[in-house]
């Protein structure tokens, strides 16, 4: 997550962002929750065989 982070930060123009601190944080927070979320989607809807 924190390699994606700094990846996408380092595409960003700088002047475009004010506060580049609150900015990365954001970006990582944002992250965290979509993989949390693909983690919960994932377990929810298994698509494969079943174990009796």
């Amino acid at each position: 997550m924190v390699q994606e982070t700094f990846l996408k930060a380092y595409q960003i123009d700088d002047q475009k962002i004010d506060n580049k601190k609150a900015y990365l944080c954001k970006i990582m927070t944002n992250r965290c929750l979509d993989a949390l979320r693909w983690a919960r989607y994932r377990r929810e809807y298994y698509v494969g065989p079943w174990n009796p």
